[in-house]
């Protein structure tokens, strides 16, 4: 499609009659006579443009505006300011262009606006580093352009997949992930397939590994974070209990008690905790900790227990031995004092004794003497 623009000429042929746009291109094509080398240029470019476009069509349009001030702002202009002859040729260069357009293909291939660049890049490539354009090579270079084209649109659509359906979501339980990622893959791998060219079962194997790749990060990272939130909200909700213990409010009745908070702290647990993939095996491994530390900290309590009544009870057992020290020695003081006692008693006994026996002697001597007197007066 030869488009002619700021046309303004008559289109008419050399008799006068009235042609239209593609009549004035094959005029212009036509060889015309002379022998200068100008002439053989001219022509021998004619040549090749009726040779390389056989099905070819031409639109002339004047020029959209008589203000030569307003030409200069035209990219500003409304459509309204614009001439009318001008807008109706628009409108039919591109009906015409819309209608009468074929995809290009190769190796039965539509081709879009990109493949068509691209592979018009190869050729423009291998014609100036002084080689032949190669259709199979330049087949070969689209198909591996496109392959990589289509992986990174289905990486990304993977990606924004798994930011959209799990990692804005974290933590997912096991299921809902697993879920999420095979729908992203299978989505990806679909792009890809309608996307690719050729022989692509290599791009296809780099690809799954690629999409493994990120998949298994989002799966790391909903393990990483459901592990953190569900041991935050363990050790959140295990408060109450870890001060009932800590004041030993399970000192009496220790084993019951402590189940029966156990039962309701994982229940409250189960239903209220953070989702995750080892959630409950994250449960029962705190849970089997805590009442280690339970136990622990209930001999803890037994043991200082037990330590204040050893405590006490030697230092009832040192009174005790203090007073009994003193009863001791106040016994010895006594026994002491009545030992003193008994002597001077013994003491006094002999005394007495002593003077018994020298009363009695005097006693026998005034007897004695009696007598004698006695014995005198009879006499």
């Amino acid at each position: 499609m030869w488009v002619v623009r700021d046309f303004a000429l008559q289109l008419i042929d050399a008799e006068g009659e009235p042609i239209c746009p593609k009549d004035y291109l094959e005029i212009a094509l036509e060889t015309q006579k002379g022998f200068s080398d100008s002439v053989e240029q001219k022509n021998r470019i004619r040549r090749l443009l009726k040779n390389f476009f056989r099905d070819r069509d031409c639109c002339t349009m004047i020029r959209p505006l008589t203000n030569e001030e307003n030409l200069q702002n035209l990219p500003d202009m409304d459509l309204e300011e614009l001439r009318g002859d001008f807008v109706e040729q628009v409108i039919s260069l591109r009906r015409k262009v819309v209608n009468r357009i074929k995809p290009k293909t190769l190796n039965g291939r539509k081709l879009s606006g990109s493949m068509l660049a691209t592979l018009a890049d190869s050729y423009v490539k291998a014609i100036n580093n002084g080689a032949i354009p190669n259709i199979e090579s330049a087949w070969s270079y689209l198909c591996k352009s496109e392959c990589r084209k289509a992986m990174e649109e289905a990486t990304k659509l993977a990606k924004e997949a798994l930011e959209d359906q799990a990692t804005s979501k974290l933590p997912l339980d096991f299921e809902e992930l697993h879920s999420v990622v095979k729908a992203a893959k299978r989505d990806a791998l679909a792009i890809f397939e309608k996307k690719a060219l050729g022989q692509h079962d290599e791009q296809r194997a780099e690809l799954k590994t690629q999409l493994q790749q990120i998949a298994q990060r989002v799966i790391d990272e909903n393990e990483r974070l459901s592990e953190e939130l569900c041991r935050k909200f363990l050790q959140d909700s295990y408060f109450y209990i870890d001060r009932k213990l800590k004041s030993m409010e399970f000192q009496h009745g220790f084993i019951e008690y402590l189940e029966s908070d156990m039962r309701a702290f994982q229940g409250y647990y189960r239903e209220n905790g953070p989702r995750g993939p080892h959630r409950e095996q994250i449960l029962n491994e705190f849970v089997a900790f805590a009442v280690g530390e339970a136990a622990e900290c209930f001999n803890r309590g037994l043991r200082n227990e037990l330590q204040i009544q050893h405590q006490l009870t030697e230092e009832r057992s040192r009174h005790l031995e203090g007073q009994l020290k003193e009863a001791r020695q106040d016994l010895l003081k006594e026994r002491g004092q009545l030992e003193d006692r008994v002597r001077q008693s013994e003491y006094r006994s002999a005394e007495l004794a002593a003077a018994e026996i020298i009363v009695r002697e005097q006693l026998e001597v005034l007897k004695l003497e009696k007598g004698a007197v006695e014995t005198e007066l009879r006499t």
